[in-house]
């Protein structure tokens, strides 16, 4: 059973810290995707859950266009705030509606941390080490990030109406030991100043830093067979 942690109140305007979780009622993938249950609880739930006991928030927020998942966050002690229509649909950026769930706030300053529900295996304690590793600096932004299972200078991008190297061709050939390390951002977690969010309008801000979770922690779920593994690997965590 999920423990139920404290959130932290006692904290100045300019330290203040919040999660955001960006929760949209359409999918493709699943139906009412946010709404499916890994283990006992739903993506949704698990994201807020896993905010609650990282006890590092003063304020947990779910931007949501559904009242189901409005109730679902309600339920869970989160505070939400209602996504227009036009913020809602498959072509519209998260960062765009991060943007609006800031404005809503009237928030100018502090630290924002966006947590998707779709990484259900994302823990406290990933929360709570990323958290870490960003106030140590304060600068730029912290992504959380797995292994790349295939190095990305060794693709080729087609581009000019021509084949080209990411980087060079001798890297097409070689060794993966002779390239630098390469991650791939998994979704689970991302940290900026929300002074930076508002300037920028993006989550890769400089100096980027990053937090590196396993494959299983980073399990993103965009389909049903992405469901499955993740109710698999939670069985595997228990």
């Amino acid at each position: 059973m999920m423990k139920f942690g404290k959130l932290i109140s006692k904290r100045d305007f300019m330290s203040k810290v919040i999660a955001v979780i960006l929760a949209r009622s359409g999918s493709k993938g699943i139906k009412d995707k946010n709404l499916a249950r890994v283990g006992e609880f739903s993506l949704l739930a698990r994201a807020i859950i896993g905010a609650k006991n990282s006890e590092i928030f003063d304020e947990i927020i779910v931007s949501t266009d559904g009242e189901n998942l409005k109730n679902e966050a309600l339920k869970f002690g989160a505070k939400v705030i209602n996504r227009p229509l036009n913020l809602a649909g498959d072509s519209v950026t998260s960062i765009d509606a991060l943007i609006h769930a800031l404005n809503e706030l009237n928030l100018n300053d502090g630290i924002c941390i966006l947590l998707q529900p779709t990484s259900p295996l994302r823990s406290e304690f990933h929360i709570k080490e990323a958290f870490n590793e960003f106030k140590k600096n304060k600068l730029g932004s912290l992504i959380s990030v797995k292994k790349a299972s295939h190095h990305p200078l060794k693709s080729l991008i087609f581009d000019d109406n021509e084949f080209k190297a990411i980087r060079n061709l001798k890297d097409l050939e070689s060794p993966r030991q002779n390239l630098p390390p390469a991650f791939v951002p998994n979704g689970a977690i991302y940290i900026n100043l929300v002074s930076d969010l508002l300037k920028h309008k993006r989550f890769f801000v400089e100096p980027i830093n990053i937090y590196e979770m396993d494959e299983n922690s980073s399990i993103d779920i965009d389909n049903l067979e992405d469901l499955k593994r993740a109710n698999l690997a939670l069985k595997d965590i228990k």
